[in-house]
């Protein structure tokens, strides 16, 4: 997947989930994997027969909330991610995924709230800095998404080797910045 061989992932994980069908957390690997490869109907698909088994697995509402913001069912990505956040306890992966979410519906002011609330928390635990490059992304502020995408990378923040194959930094892609940023992983372009 972080090579970009997005299809061919989603196909293996898919393989790997249908020979373990109650393994939660390869249900969830196989619907984030078709996020990745930008198939947003079968990672809906996956997610909400699996939902069916466990409602209170917060991946998978994760899952739902990233795809039906492809699909630009805003209010629906916001209730599933809001889920997720409940539902973690207000995990600082879900809670950045949240202030995408509000960034990309056009909630401006929640997705900048999202911002302060990691920050603030920041202080307490280790947050990482890729999330708030997430929204930022969405925000269209591309200097303080890649100041934040920059600190990701110095700390070594795992969500940060996906950086070739995440829509969510789509916008970013026409800076040279990005393509900098893929050399210095050694991803291939």
């Amino acid at each position: 997947m972080v090579r970009g061989r997005a299809e061919e992932a989603a196909a293996e994980a898919l393989r790997a989930a249908q020979l373990e069908p109650l393994n939660m957390a390869l249900q969830w690997t196989a619907g984030v994997a078709h996020y990745f490869a930008r198939q947003y109907d079968t990672a809906i698909d996956l997610s909400l027969r699996v939902l069916e088994l466990d409602s209170k697995f917060a991946p998978l509402h994760y899952v739902l909330g990233l795809s039906y913001v492809q699909k630009r069912t805003y209010e629906q990505a916001a209730d599933e991610m809001e889920a997720a956040v409940e539902i973690s306890e207000g995990s600082p992966f879900y809670v950045g995924a949240l202030g995408h979410v509000y960034a990309v519906a056009g909630r401006k002011e929640d997705a900048l709230r999202i911002v302060s609330e990691l920050e603030d928390l920041s202080i307490r635990r280790h947050v990482s800095p890729f999330w708030g490059g997430m929204i930022y992304s969405a925000l269209c502020q591309k200097n303080e998404a890649f100041q934040c995408l920059e600190r990701a990378l110095e700390e070594h923040a795992p969500w940060i080797a996906y950086l070739k194959v995440l829509p969510w930094f789509d916008d970013l892609r026409s800076d040279a910045r990005f393509y900098k940023m893929l050399q210095r992983m050694n991803i291939p372009i």
